[in-house]
C-alpha cells in the first residue's frame, strides 16, 4: 500500500508539513502476527536497560536477535533498502547512513562516551543506531543532561507490535517537548503494527511517560466480560542521527514546516554551487574548460538540487 505513487505523494507532504507521521498496518498483516507470535515465545530473552535516573526498559539480547523472524524484521528496519523508502517518505538524506553495528552496546556506554566528544566526531557522517525493545509495568525514560541521543538531529523510528487494548491512562506514551519548558509538541501513542516516524531538531528533547500498574488491572481483572488488553508492548525502535541534516523541524521553536527548511537548505545550497561555478568560470578563457567545468558541477549538485535550481545551474 505504502509504495504506491499516489500514497507515497501523500506521506511526503504530510511530513514536510507537520515533521511526523504515523504510518499503519505497516507490514502485511500474516508477516505481524508471526512477529508477534515469536516475541511472546520464551525463547525470547531480555536484558534490563538503566540506569534507573535515567530510564529502565527491556531488550532483546544479543542472542536472541541471532536467528529468526525477529532477526530478519530488525534487519529489514536497518537496511537501506528501508533508508531509501525513509528517503522518499520523509525528504531527509537517509542513503548511505552508517548502520551502527554495535546496537548491543547499552546506554550507560553510551553515557560514557558523550563526554569523550572530539572534533573528529563532529566530522562524521550521519548514522543509525536502534533496538528491539519490551515495555511493560515500571518501565520508562528520563530527560537528563547529556544525553547523546539529544545532541544531534534525528530521525526517530518507532514500530509496535501488540498493543491491543492500550490506553492513554497506562503510560509509556513517548512526549516530545521543547528543550527547558514545560511545552508538549507532540505524543507518540503506542498502536500495534504502526510505524511512527519522528523528525527531531536539537531543541527537542523526548521521553517514554512512566508505565503504571493500571496496565495489569481495568479490564485484565478476573471476572471481566470484556476482552482483555496486553500489559505490555513491544517496538523496534530506530534512532538516525543526521550530522548534516537541516536546522529546524516543524514543530520546534522554529515554527517553519519542515517542507519549506528543506526547500531553503537546497536553494542556499543550489544558489552557492552556482556562484563558485561563475566565478570559476571566470577564470577559464578555454571554451572546452569552461564545459568541463558546468558538466562537472552538474555531476557534483543534480542528485540534491531543486529541479529548478537544477536547470539554472545546466543552462549557465
Amino acid at each position: 500500500m505504502y509504495l504506491q505513487p499516489d500514497i507515497v505523494d501523500d506521506i511526503r507532504d504530510s511530513f514536510e508539513e507537520n515533521s511526523e507521521i504515523e504510518l499503519k498496518d505497516f507490514l502485511l498483516e500474516e508477516k505481524y502476527e508471526a512477529l508477534l507470535e515469536e516475541l511472546k515465545k520464551e525463547e525470547m530473552k531480555w536484558q534490563t536497560v538503566g540506569p534507573a535516573n535515567k530510564r529502565w526498559y527491556e531488550k532483546a539480547t544479543e542472542d536472541s536477535l541471532s536467528t529468526g523472524l525477529v532477526q530478519e524484521c530488525f534487519r529489514l528496519f536497518k537496511s537501506e533498502p528501508i533508508f531509501k523508502l525513509l528517503t522518499t517518505f520523509t525528504g531527509l538524506k537517509l542513503s548511505n547512513v552508517d548502520i551502527g553495528k554495535n546496537d548491543e552496546k547499552n546506554d550507560e556506554q553510551n553515557d560514557e562516551n558523550t563526554e569523550e566528544t572530539s572534533a573528529e566526531d563532529q566530522a562524521r557522517q550521519s548514522s543509525c543506531h536502534g533496538n528491539v525493545c519490551r515495555w511493560s509495568h515500571g518501565c520508562y525514560t528520563l530527560i537528563h543532561d547529556n544525553d547523546p541521543e539529544a545532541s544531534d538531529m534525528a530521525l526517530d523510528a518507532w514500530f509496535f507490535v501488540d498493543c491491543h487494548g492500550w490506553e492513554e491512562a497506562f503510560g509509556g506514551h513517548t512526549s516530545y517537548l521543547a528543550r527547558e519548558e514545560d511545552e508538549e509538541l507532540l505524543t507518540i501513542y503506542p498502536c500495534s503494527n504502526s510505524l511512527a516516524l519522528v523528525y527531531r531538531d536539537t531543541d527537542t528533547v523526548k521521553f517514554v511517560k512512566h508505565i503504571n500498574n493500571r496496565c495489569k488491572t481495568s479490564d485484565n481483572d478476573a471476572g471481566s466480560s470484556s476482552e482483555k488488553h496486553s500489559d505490555r508492548y513491544y517496538n523496534i525502535m530506530l534512532l538516525a542521527f543526521l550530522y548534516h541534516a537541516i536546522e529546524k523541524c516543524c514543530f520546534s521553536k522554529s515554527r517553519k514546516s519542515t517542507g519549506t527548511i528543506i526547500r531553503d537548505y537546497e536553494r542556499i545550497e543550489a544558489e552557492a554551487a552556482i556562484s563558485t561555478f561563475k566565478k570559476e568560470a571566470k577564470l577559464l578563457q578555454n571554451e572546452k574548460e569552461r564545459e568541463r567545468l558546468k558538466q562537472f558541477f552538474m555531476r557534483l549538485t543534480m542528485a540534491r538540487l531543486p529541479r529548478k535550481l537544477w536547470k539554472k545551474l545546466r543552462n549557465g
